[in-house]
């Protein structure tokens, strides 16, 4: 919780966050207007934890009724068959019952290669 409010109360939206054990990734919107808002939130963070950024993702959000194991990887599957390379990966759900169901995941590519990454599950599973 502290590494999100250090984005937070600078007014920096986080897009996608992704935590694990050790670890929780985000990615922000950067932009001229926030670089100092943005530099100052990252002094923030390497107070308190290890930084590593990396310039140039983009994130390709796949939407669906519900998405599950067999859906995500048939899109891992397109993906990896275009030679795309994923930094990150986030679901975002509603809650349903008790549980969440997942109706959208997003992964995080490269800049440069997302027109790749969007056209391959869209021909994986539009142009059968």
């Amino acid at each position: 919780s502290r590494a999100s409010q250090a984005f937070s109360k600078r007014g920096l939206d986080i897009n996608v966050a992704a935590t694990g054990n050790v670890r929780v990734s985000f990615t922000i919107t950067y932009s001229k207007e926030l670089e100092g808002a943005f530099v100052d939130a990252m002094t923030e963070l390497r107070t308190f934890a290890k930084v590593v950024e990396r310039e140039d993702s983009a994130v390709l959000t796949v939407v669906a009724p519900a998405i599950g194991p067999g859906l995500i990887a048939e899109i891992n599957t397109a993906l990896a068959e275009a030679r795309i390379a994923l930094r990150g990966m986030s679901m975002a759900g509603s809650v349903n019952g008790d549980a969440i169901a997942p109706q959208s995941v997003d992964f995080v590519v490269a800049d440069n290669r997302v027109e790749t990454a969007v056209r391959a599950p869209h021909t994986a599973f539009f142009e059968l």
